[in-house]
């Protein structure tokens, strides 16, 4: 189940990751992706969707 503690465990290794990242003057392609894949994760918590997707798709539609 994820909850709080699994949240802050999860901010904190991104964190981690952008530190060795700058570190070492490296890219990490996986903090890209675990950043994106949290905040969809925290959005379908609250039954909502990003502000990007709703001013493009709505644009589509018009």
């Amino acid at each position: 189940m994820f909850d709080k503690k699994m949240l802050q465990k999860v901010e904190k290794d991104i964190e981690a990751r952008k530190a060795r990242a700058k570190f070492y003057r490296e890219k990490d392609e996986s903090i890209f992706i675990l950043e994106t894949q949290l905040q969809f994760f925290k959005y379908g918590l609250q039954n909502a969707m990003p502000s990007e997707w709703k001013e493009r798709y709505e644009e589509e539609e018009e």
